[in-house]
């Protein structure tokens, strides 16, 4: 009988560990695309940026050939 106990308690056990594991790699996971999406969305403002001083610069070039000629 004392068999049956440490049995059930070792399974107890390891379906403790099992989704100990499982809730802990989920939550690197989640890390892990929050991560990714704040990368990306930096990069994107960094995109919009550089964007916008590129047009501006264009702006710019642009009346400067004007007064130019």
């Amino acid at each position: 009988m004392g068999r049956g106990l440490e049995n059930t308690e070792r399974r107890t056990s390891l379906s403790v560990e099992t989704m100990t594991a499982f809730i802990l790699q989920e939550n690197v996971l989640k890390k892990n695309k929050q991560k990714a999406a704040a990368s990306a969305n930096a990069a994107a403002g960094t995109k919009t940026e550089l964007s916008f001083f590129e047009q501006i610069q264009s702006e710019i070039m642009a009346i400067f050939n004007e007064v130019v000629r």
